[in-house]
């Protein structure tokens, strides 16, 4: 239990670090992400994915499509709640 508090603890951190940067740009994916199969309890999953964005304020910027990524962080605390 100590190795998972420390997991959220991580993750918040990195997901307070990404969301809060320096970029002066916006943009949207639209994408919605379904599991394949679901998981089993105590099982978890990591996904990583480069994506193009397209750009919301194009007369602002000088590219009209932005790259990115996206990450996708699952755990299984019981056999039915992820």
């Amino acid at each position: 239990m100590k190795s998972l508090a420390t997991l959220l603890k991580l993750c918040t951190l990195a997901i307070a670090l990404v969301t809060s940067g320096c970029v002066n740009s916006l943009v949207y994916s639209p994408s919605l992400n379904l599991p394949v199969e679901p998981l089993k309890k105590e099982q978890g999953q990591v996904i990583l994915g480069g994506l193009m964005l397209p750009e919301t304020r194009p007369h602002q910027s000088d590219e009209k499509v932005k790259t990115g990524g996206e990450a996708l962080l699952r755990y299984a605390f019981a056999d039915n709640f992820a």
